[in-house]
């Protein structure tokens, strides 16, 4: 009964979501939350959007989507509509990354950036959409009932996909590159390394809403999703995923509960007893024997010379837009597996210096929200976002896990909601709801939204 169930969802799931997704664009011109809604829940779900290609406009399905998005909030949300919060630094983020495109259209004679034949222009859009999320996130969601719904359903997701690895993985006696958790991104292209760091970025926000929040279905909800989420990180067999979730553990210690700087502490003394077999395996063969590293870490450390020795062509502006791949400097490899240093040699000291402000601005509105919010769900909110920005930071030192869309959104998103938390701290107490009308009340919905 369940398997034919199960069949059914899989032979009409997509057509629904196709029927469910017009009704949406339609009421988003109105109600751009509810295109929000939608959009959060596709964004890392790329095995499910994919599929929308064999139907028409399938492939432009998520664009369509983001433009009735933007049309409905500056129809809508017009008193909203001000370069509060740090919507002065993300909009730098997105005009230097466009100067970039034009930069590398003439250092490697491509078309311009304003020609849909430039090989680089859809990945520069792509990336463009990630911070206008800041924006469109920012100008309309000041209501708090609504910020727990975008938060439930960003839970969600991560409940799924680490929920769906988990029921698809096959543990194995030995660790093996074909036997990782790879989760949704195969879709992409994007392997295990960035499925591990996905999960460990975003999942810390929901460690913080645990640790803080004080509704008790919110915390069942968010203890799932975190519960399953240390089978994704644990079996991605990413190691700088793992870097990154023992320096969110020592976070929350230091900041919120001591108990968890024991646990760290008996990790550090004792993985190689209390991890799984392969995941020891896979953290042991950083080096051998002879103290050499392996492939893997090898070829890291070659990709960072050769962007450095980009960088040292052009070190204020950079070569451009993903200036990496098109000068073939990676040989092979399309990127440097080091995103500040993608930075540093596409967009030079100014690009970096941009993203790095934007990093810390990222880091003092958690900070702000944690020791300032008024409720126990906000103070949450901006402990696991402090985290969040670490762990990113952590993991963006082994690799790309910041500039494709299905990786970087999230960031954009929560960020969002924690500066317009913020704003509503600045207000009366009458007016730190403003913004769109509130949802129909319900029982369930009350106690979720409590």
């Amino acid at each position: 009964m369940l398997a034919s169930f199960i069949q059914f969802i899989k032979i009409f799931a997509i057509p629904l979501l196709c029927i469910l997704g017009i009704l949406i664009v339609f009421a988003a011109l109105r109600r751009p939350q509810l295109g929000l809604y939608l959009m959060a829940f596709l964004i890392p779900q790329a095995n499910i959007w994919h599929k929308l290609y064999n139907y028409p406009l399938g492939k432009d399905y998520l664009d369509i989507l983001f433009v009735v998005i933007m049309i409905g909030v500056f129809a809508t949300e017009r008193r909203n509509v001000t370069l509060g919060g740090n919507s002065k630094a993300v909009i730098c983020l997105l005009l230097y990354s466009y100067i970039g495109l034009w930069i590398s259209s003439f250092n490697f004679n491509q078309a311009s950036a304003i020609d849909i034949s430039n090989l680089v222009l859809i990945d520069w859009k792509n990336y463009a959409i990630m911070p206008c999320l800041y924006l469109l996130v920012f100008f309309s969601f000041r209501r708090q009932e609504n910020q727990k719904i975008l938060l439930l359903i960003m839970c969600l997701v991560l409940l799924i996909i680490c929920l769906r690895s988990f029921r698809n993985f096959s543990p194995s006696a030995a660790f093996g590159y074909g036997k990782r958790a790879e989760g949704p991104f195969w879709a992409v292209g994007l392997g295990a390394n960035h499925f591990g760091a996905f999960v460990i970025n975003y999942i810390a926000v929901f460690i913080g809403l645990l640790l803080c929040d004080g509704n008790k279905i919110r915390k069942w909800f968010y203890s799932l999703a975190i519960f399953f989420s240390m089978f994704s990180i644990l079996f991605s067999y990413s190691r700088g995923a793992y870097v990154a979730a023992f320096g969110v553990i020592c976070i929350f210690g230091v900041l919120k509960k001591r108990s968890l700087l024991i646990l760290a502490i008996i990790l550090l003394m004792s993985w190689t007893f209390i991890l799984p077999k392969t995941v020891v395996e896979r953290i042991s063969m950083t080096q051998n024997d002879q103290g050499q590293l392996e492939s893997s870490a090898a070829k890291r450390l070659t990709l960072w010379d050769s962007a450095i020795e980009l960088y040292d062509k052009s070190p204020i502006f950079g070569v451009g837009f993903d200036g990496f791949m098109l000068s073939g400097a990676g040989k092979g490899f399309t990127d440097t597996h080091n995103y500040f240093l993608k930075k540093l040699c596409e967009e030079g000291i100014i690009g970096l210096m941009i993203f790095l402000f934007c990093l810390f601005k990222a880091l003092l509105s958690g900070w702000k929200l944690y020791r300032n919010g008024k409720t126990p769900f906000h103070r949450g909110l901006g402990l696991g976002f402090f985290a969040c920005v670490f762990s990113i930071i952590v993991t963006n030192f082994f690799g790309n896990r910041f500039s494709y869309f299905v990786m970087g959104s999230y960031f954009f998103i929560f960020w969002a909601l924690v500066d317009s938390s913020l704003i509503s701290l600045k207000q009366p107490e009458g007016e730190a709801d403003g913004g769109s009308e509130a949802l129909p009340r319900h029982a369930l919905l009350e106690k979720l939204l409590a």
